[in-house]
């Protein structure tokens, strides 16, 4: 699990990202006054592990302070009897962790 905050100047940024690029299953927000809580759930078939994996993301304003939240959870990926993962949910959180930064700091290096 991997949490990143951020200022909710991005919050339209993000969360169009997020319907793009991790809705393939499931996505759905709740609008209260200035809150907004999303959830979008997506599945990819990792190369790695010959098997899908879920990744579900949980997106958070609190509107009055002015900084957002972001929860990823990637899950399933593992195979065979023991279901291994080989890293991949490790792998697909640091991804969306790095591109969530990206998106909000404008910087596209190896810091994150």
């Amino acid at each position: 699990m991997k949490v990143v905050e951020f200022d909710s100047e991005f919050d339209n940024r993000v969360l169009d990202y997020l319907g793009r690029n991790y809705s393939k299953i499931f996505s759905k927000r709740w609008i209260a006054g200035n809150r907004i809580v999303a959830i979008f759930v997506h599945e990819e078939y990792v190369l790695r592990t010959s098997s899908n994996q879920s990744i579900t993301v949980i997106f958070e304003s609190s509107g009055m302070s002015g900084m957002s939240r972001v929860t990823v959870i990637a899950s399933g990926g593992g195979q065979g009897l023991f279901g291994i993962t080989w890293g991949s949910e490790s792998a697909a959180e640091n991804t969306f962790e790095k591109r969530i930064r990206e998106i909000t700091t404008g910087r596209y290096d190896s810091q994150y």
